[in-house]
């Protein structure tokens, strides 16, 4: 469906893997299709058919060396080289593995075009359009369009030479250049991985952006594998780290699943990107362990956190799933650093151990210091639920010393106001205008601003954001104006929720052990082993992934509760059986949403297989639109394929009926009695205009629906032939 709104981040990544050694190139792996059948210029992926109609028509030879200054000026139109300087001419494989526009633009202008339209051909690609430059169909400017995964299968035919023969110095030349690419040309992130590799990059304008190519086989020497990625608003640099990482952590993975271990994808920052590897769930554990405790800290506080991350990890696992890992290395999930002797014994001495409530993996947190009280959630993410285990109490086991001071600029403070989403000019006053039971600010006043009134969690952010996090180090301050700007006095660091590090670390010095000391932080949790069956195993419930922006990730258990009650409702209604797995993918703004689905502002919620695209929850919740754009869309996870190929009337009436919407909506549709309900067509239910059109749309959908089950007919039998619901 798509659920009607009265109301950023590019779209992931598309990638392609096959294994060689079937007669058909076995799937192994597969994200975004749409992506992958949809045509696109193959940008510098062309040079490898510039590369060998050059060579086979003799524009060039096998040593043919051309100097790259830079940048070429060929039939008026100028292309600039990025790839480094390395002194002296390239030969044609340096040139193909650096991608040198130069070069390649250079033998274009020399090269028959009948050349160069029979190679296209051959490597089983269209011919460059008539219409096209010579030079612009060599580079892959235009000229061509071919998908993705047909570029794939083109690549596997010329680099291993199965039905595209070459003379043996003309493929020496091109493995030559394929090889250089994945080792010190654009597509190194294979070597740097460790990866031998034959690949390439591309960069092509497309819709008014670019996308980033790769195409890589691997091994160099004999590939069973192949992989294409697409990486949108990004470049072929970009696209082969994602591959290079991406295979990296199959491979790991499957080497810590022959070791019997648990594993995560974990995206570290590195140069303002993710690169995403995957890591052992225990060593995972042991990073966290060693970035978040204090130097020296006694072992049972070291398990207690153990217990707490590893927790935290479980229950939050595909928390950048849209992003294609699972965690990221910041404490917007938890910092991980390289473990130490302490932080490993920590995580093998609780191995598998988790805290549960009402056995369900509970909902945790940890900050530095609470400075004396520790908090609720709702107090710090205004919406959150507060289970009973996360309550606000004094924490005398937490230094109430724990104070600190930060004088800030007005320039850096209305920064942070503006970064919060304010708007102004001059900041005439700033004061804490409302405090939690804990006695954290809750809110701020900024005059001078619109609004005028900004959470004191947000601000902190904001101001962690732009001018560094030392600055507010919790909410739990005062703020007084100085000269050119403003003293905040506070203490303790961080938001103050669940595990206080620094209470954990005095309390075992007291004496109390590792259960104790997690249970004075979440009382009535029990300690339990996360070997025991977990949702989406054969047997156990529903595995239900749900992926929250930041900031709004107190409402991810809540919503999951919500979720698996709704999909109960659903499956019983239906008399169809609940899939083992779903995820929920909530964007963080209504701009990305509208591009990762390609649907209009004033939708709610899309659905593709057992992924379910949703707006902000916070916006969902505005709206009232939350829990019924939820149950809607399981409603088409449950249906499945079963009603393919019936109008979109059908489809969608058949959902509002199974989440128990159907009555309502079909009043806003129904006739005043004088002339049946006409049901919308496909193009009225997927093409209206507005909001108001599209609900209209569904309003006379689900009149029609309503009719049809009046007429003694069931859900699955309107609109075709009976479909047994078992």
């Amino acid at each position: 469906m798509v659920a009607v709104s009265s109301a950023a981040t590019p779209p992931r990544a598309a990638i392609l893997l096959i294994d060689l050694r079937t007669p058909a190139g076995a799937l192994l792996l597969e994200e975004r299709p749409d992506i992958l059948d949809a045509p696109l210029a193959p940008g510098s992926i062309a040079k490898i058919v510039t590369l060998v109609a050059a060579l086979e028509s003799a524009t060039i030879a096998p040593g043919t060396a051309i100097a790259c200054p830079g940048r070429v000026t060929v039939a008026g139109e100028t292309y600039t080289c990025t790839h480094p300087r390395v002194g002296r001419p390239l030969s044609p494989a340096e040139a193909l593995a650096h991608s040198c526009n130069t070069y390649f633009a250079s033998i274009a202008s020399r090269l028959p075009r009948q050349a160069l339209d029979r190679v296209f051909v051959r490597a089983g690609l269209p011919p460059p359009a008539a219409r096209a430059a010579t030079v612009k169909a060599a580079l892959g400017l235009e000229g061509v369009r071919v998908t993705p995964r047909q570029l794939l299968t083109s690549f596997v035919r010329v680099a291993t030479g199965n039905g595209f023969r070459l003379e043996a110095s003309h493929r020496a030349v091109l493995l030559d250049g394929l090889r250089g690419a994945a080792t010190y040309g654009t597509a190194r992130s294979f070597g740097d991985e460790g990866i031998a590799a034959l690949a390439k990059t591309g960069t092509a304008p497309h819709g008014g952006s670019y996308v980033g190519l790769v195409v890589a086989a691997l091994p160099a020497d004999r590939p069973t594998r192949a992989i294409v990625v697409v990486a949108p608003g990004a470049a072929g640099l970009d696209a082969a780290s994602l591959a290079a990482s991406r295979l990296a952590a199959l491979v790991e993975e499957g080497n810590a699943n022959a070791r019997g271990e648990a594993t995560l994808r974990l995206g570290r920052v590195r140069g303002g990107r993710y690169e995403v590897a995957s890591i052992a769930l225990e060593d995972y554990v042991a990073g966290v362990v060693a970035a978040e405790a204090p130097p020296a800290s006694p072992e049972e506080a070291l398990k207690a956190l153990a217990i707490v991350a590893r927790t935290f990890a479980l229950a939050n696992r595909q928390r950048h799933g849209a992003e294609g890992f699972d965690l990221c290395d910041l404490t917007h999930c938890q910092a991980v650093a390289t473990p130490t002797a302490s932080s490993r014994e920590a995580a093998r001495a609780t191995r598998g151990q988790v805290l549960r409530f009402r056995g369900e993996l509970a909902q945790v947190f940890h900050s530095a210091s609470c400075g004396g009280h520790s908090e609720r959630p709702s107090a710090v993410w205004p919406g959150a639920s507060d289970p009973p285990y996360l309550v606000s109490r004094p924490e005398p086991a937490c230094r109430l010393d724990s104070s600190w001071a930060s004088d800030v600029s007005a320039e850096r403070v209305i920064a942070a106001l503006r970064a919060a989403g304010l708007r102004g000019q001059t900041l005439r006053s700033l004061r804490v205008a409302a405090r939690t039971a804990s006695g954290r600010a809750a809110a701020l006043e900024a005059d001078g601003f619109d609004p005028r009134v900004v959470s004191a969690e947000s601000f902190r952010l904001a101001l962690g954001r732009t001018a560094g996090w030392h600055l507010l180090k919790s909410t739990a301050f005062e703020v007084e104006r100085r000269a050119g700007g403003y003293r905040f006095t506070g203490r303790g660091r961080g938001h103050g929720v669940g595990l206080c590090i620094e209470g954990a670390v005095r309390l075992a010095r007291q004496g109390l052990g590792t259960t104790a000391i997690v249970q004075q932080y979440f009382p009535g949790v029990d300690v339990e082993a996360a070997t025991a069956r977990e949702p989406g195993e054969p047997g156990g419930d529903p595995l239900i992934r749900v992926l929250v922006p930041s900031g709004e990730e107190a409402a991810r258990e809540p919503i999951r509760r919500m979720a698996r009650e709704a999909l109960a409702a659903v499956a019983r209604a239906a008399n169809l059986p609940a899939p083992a797995s779903i995820r929920l993918v909530f964007h963080p703004t209504v701009q990305a949403y509208v591009r990762a689905t390609g649907l209009p502002w004033w939708t709610a919620g899309a659905q593709h297989g057992e992924r379910i695209d949703l707006l902000p929850p916070s916006a969902l919740r505005r709206r009232g639109l939350l829990e019924r754009t939820i149950r809607h869309e399981l409603a088409h996870v449950v249906i499945g394929n079963r009603l393919a190929g019936r109008p979109m009337w059908v489809q969608e009436g058949a959902a509002m009926f199974l989440a128990g919407e159907l009555d309502a909506t079909a009043e806003r549709g129904a006739s005043d009695g004088r002339a049946p309900v006409g049901c919308p067509s496909d193009a009225e239910m997927t093409g209206a205009s507005s909001a108001d059109v599209m609900r209209q749309a569904y309003s006379q959908a689900a009149a029609c629906f309503s009719r049809e089950l009046r007429a003694g007919r069931r859900w699955n039998e309107i609109g075709g032939v009976s479909t047994s619901t078992r």
